[in-house]
């Protein structure tokens, strides 16, 4: 591939990934990147800490939609993958469980 061809695909990559780091607007309201119908059973089973709660929904959406930093999620073990696969309502259960917070 000559340089020119090089420099293309670079400034490309570099394209793709400036857009995947864009403001994602589901992580903007409720349900933050998750399904509606988990998003309210997370809202019921948590709901005397409501604030902390949609809190961590919108932290975890932007780590896996929005480029933010995933540092709090490798601390507890998860690797991309994982972040990748799972839902915003898993992971954010996981977090406020190792947070000691209890459902209702």
């Amino acid at each position: 591939m000559s340089i020119r061809g090089k420099l293309s695909l670079a400034a490309a990559l570099v394209a793709v990934a400036s857009t995947a780091h864009a403001a994602d607007p589901r992580c903007e309201r409720p349900p933050y990147g998750g399904s509606p119908d988990r998003y309210r059973a997370v809202l019921e089973a948590y709901g005397q800490d409501l604030g902390k709660v949609t809190k961590t929904l919108e932290e975890i959406c932007r780590m896996k939609f929005d480029g933010a930093d995933r540092a709090p999620l490798y601390k507890l073990q998860y690797k991309d993958e994982d972040i990748n696969r799972m839902d915003t309502e898993a992971l954010a259960l996981d977090m406020l469980k190792r947070k000691d917070l209890r459902p209702n």
